[in-house]
């Protein structure tokens, strides 16, 4: 083997050694955006949940119930017959 071929495949190995390198960043990175953005979904939709059931508290606790109502018997003509 000549030393330029030597030199080809040292290099070769060394561009080799670097694209891995490389994915594993690249892929390390995108995975921490996945992950981010999964973990910010959750997040919001805990949120989103607890004002939801917030409100829905809110919305039952002040409930205003218009009724209309009749008096049958009279309090004080039923003390004064006795």
């Amino acid at each position: 083997m000549s030393p330029i071929d030597l030199i080809i495949r040292a290099l070769g190995i060394l561009f080799g050694l670097g694209v891995l390198v490389l994915s594993f960043i690249f892929g390390a990175f995108i995975l921490m955006t996945i992950v981010g953005l999964l973990i910010l979904a959750i997040i919001g939709f805990y949120v989103r949940g607890f004002f939801m059931k917030r409100e829905k508290n809110k919305d039952s606790d002040e409930t205003i119930i218009d009724a209309e109502y009749t008096i049958l018997n009279d309090r004080e003509n039923d003390d004064r017959s006795n």
